[in-house]
Protein backbone atom coordinates (compact mmCIF):
# COMPACT_ATOMS: atom_id res chain seq x y z
CA UNK A 1 0.00 0.00 0.00
CA UNK A 2 1.32 3.41 -1.27
CA UNK A 3 1.74 5.99 1.65
CA UNK A 4 -0.21 9.00 0.75
CA UNK A 5 1.58 11.88 -0.38
CA UNK A 6 1.52 15.38 0.81
CA UNK A 7 0.12 18.78 -0.28
CA UNK A 8 0.23 22.07 1.77
CA UNK A 9 -2.35 24.27 2.54
CA UNK A 10 0.43 26.91 3.43
CA UNK A 11 1.85 27.22 0.50
CA UNK A 12 -1.64 27.14 -1.77
CA UNK A 13 -2.45 30.03 0.30
CA UNK A 14 0.34 31.55 0.37
CA UNK A 15 1.24 31.65 -3.71
CA UNK A 16 -2.57 32.86 -4.15
CA UNK A 17 -1.70 35.84 -1.76
CA UNK A 18 1.49 36.58 -3.30
CA UNK A 19 0.07 36.50 -6.83
CA UNK A 20 -2.36 39.17 -5.54
CA UNK A 21 0.54 40.99 -4.03
CA UNK A 22 2.28 40.96 -7.67
CA UNK A 23 -1.21 42.25 -8.84
CA UNK A 24 -0.57 45.62 -6.72
CA UNK A 25 3.13 46.04 -7.99
CA UNK A 26 6.03 43.55 -8.84
CA UNK A 27 8.59 45.10 -6.45
CA UNK A 28 6.53 45.66 -3.32
CA UNK A 29 8.99 46.12 -0.33
CA UNK A 30 7.63 47.00 2.93
CA UNK A 31 10.97 47.23 4.49
CA UNK A 32 12.72 45.11 7.18
CA UNK A 33 12.82 42.20 4.51
CA UNK A 34 9.48 41.81 3.91
CA UNK A 35 9.25 42.28 0.42
CA UNK A 36 7.83 40.01 -2.86
CA UNK A 37 11.31 39.14 -3.50
CA UNK A 38 11.72 36.86 -0.27
CA UNK A 39 7.79 35.88 0.15
CA UNK A 40 8.35 34.03 -3.14
CA UNK A 41 12.24 32.71 -2.62
CA UNK A 42 10.18 31.29 1.28
CA UNK A 43 6.72 29.95 -0.91
CA UNK A 44 9.62 27.97 -3.50
CA UNK A 45 11.42 26.88 -0.63
CA UNK A 46 8.58 25.30 0.91
CA UNK A 47 7.28 23.87 -2.05
CA UNK A 48 10.35 22.52 -2.88
CA UNK A 49 10.61 20.60 0.78
CA UNK A 50 6.99 18.99 0.21
CA UNK A 51 8.04 17.88 -3.14
CA UNK A 52 11.30 16.23 -1.72
CA UNK A 53 9.33 14.65 0.95
CA UNK A 54 6.90 13.19 -1.62
CA UNK A 55 9.43 11.64 -4.30
CA UNK A 56 11.13 10.29 -0.52
CA UNK A 57 7.98 8.68 -0.17
CA UNK A 58 8.01 7.00 -3.41
CA UNK A 59 11.29 5.93 -3.37
CA UNK A 60 10.12 4.16 0.09
CA UNK A 61 6.89 2.86 -1.26
CA UNK A 62 9.45 1.24 -4.04
CA UNK A 63 11.95 0.03 -1.82
CA UNK A 64 9.00 -1.66 1.01
CA UNK A 65 7.40 -3.35 -2.23
CA UNK A 66 11.77 -4.74 -3.30
CA UNK A 67 11.76 -5.84 0.36
CA UNK A 68 8.27 -7.28 0.25
CA UNK A 69 9.40 -9.77 -2.81
CA UNK A 70 13.02 -10.37 -1.17
CA UNK A 71 11.24 -11.80 1.89
CA UNK A 72 8.93 -14.20 -0.59
CA UNK A 73 11.19 -15.20 -2.46
CA UNK A 74 13.81 -15.94 0.77
CA UNK A 75 10.49 -17.57 2.50
CA UNK A 76 10.75 -19.79 -0.58
CA UNK A 77 14.45 -20.58 -0.94
CA UNK A 78 13.51 -20.93 3.16
CA UNK A 79 11.30 -23.78 2.93
CA UNK A 80 12.99 -25.49 -0.31
CA UNK A 81 15.94 -26.07 1.70
CA UNK A 82 14.29 -27.56 4.64
CA UNK A 83 13.12 -30.18 2.16
CA UNK A 84 16.04 -30.70 0.77
CA UNK A 85 17.17 -31.56 4.68
CA UNK A 86 14.74 -33.89 4.87
CA UNK A 87 15.03 -34.97 1.90
CA UNK A 88 18.63 -36.26 3.01
CA UNK A 89 18.76 -36.56 6.59
CA UNK A 90 14.98 -38.04 6.96
CA UNK A 91 12.28 -36.00 8.39
CA UNK A 92 12.84 -37.56 12.20
CA UNK A 93 16.61 -36.96 11.86
CA UNK A 94 18.52 -34.41 14.44
CA UNK A 95 19.69 -33.05 11.79
CA UNK A 96 16.07 -32.27 10.57
CA UNK A 97 15.69 -30.62 13.71
CA UNK A 98 18.67 -28.94 13.52
CA UNK A 99 17.48 -27.05 10.57
CA UNK A 100 14.28 -25.86 11.98
CA UNK A 101 12.17 -28.78 10.54
CA UNK A 102 9.55 -30.31 13.39
CA UNK A 103 9.46 -33.53 13.91
CA UNK A 104 5.76 -35.40 13.43
CA UNK A 105 5.69 -37.76 15.97
CA UNK A 106 6.93 -36.06 18.53
CA UNK A 107 4.53 -33.07 18.20
CA UNK A 108 1.99 -32.90 20.96
CA UNK A 109 -0.88 -33.55 19.60
CA UNK A 110 -3.98 -31.28 20.01
CA UNK A 111 -6.99 -32.81 22.19
CA UNK A 112 -10.14 -32.79 20.41
CA UNK A 113 -12.85 -30.74 21.66
CA UNK A 114 -14.70 -32.21 25.18
CA UNK A 115 -17.91 -33.02 25.14
CA UNK A 116 -20.03 -33.40 28.25
CA UNK A 117 -20.08 -36.86 28.74
CA UNK A 118 -23.67 -38.57 28.41
CA UNK A 119 -24.00 -40.71 31.51
CA UNK A 120 -22.55 -37.91 34.27
CA UNK A 121 -25.60 -36.95 36.04
CA UNK A 122 -26.39 -33.09 35.14
CA UNK A 123 -27.97 -30.85 37.05
CA UNK A 124 -31.57 -29.28 36.94
CA UNK A 125 -34.40 -27.14 38.34
CA UNK A 126 -37.89 -28.24 39.20
CA UNK A 127 -40.12 -26.01 40.48
CA UNK A 128 -41.62 -26.87 43.87
CA UNK A 129 -44.28 -24.97 45.41
CA UNK A 130 -42.89 -21.53 44.33
CA UNK A 131 -39.12 -22.84 45.00
CA UNK A 132 -36.45 -23.72 43.02
CA UNK A 133 -34.70 -27.12 43.81
CA UNK A 134 -32.33 -28.88 42.32
CA UNK A 135 -31.90 -33.03 41.97
CA UNK A 136 -30.12 -35.18 39.93
CA UNK A 137 -31.13 -37.01 36.51
CA UNK A 138 -29.79 -39.42 35.14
Amino acid sequence: MTRPKRGSAVVSEAQKRAAGMHAISETLDFGDGLNLRVYDAKIASLDSQVSAYNNLLGALDKLTGEITLAEQELKTYSGKMLMCVAARYGKTSWEYGEAGGSNNSQRRKAEGKTTPDETAPSLAKAETNGKATSKTLN
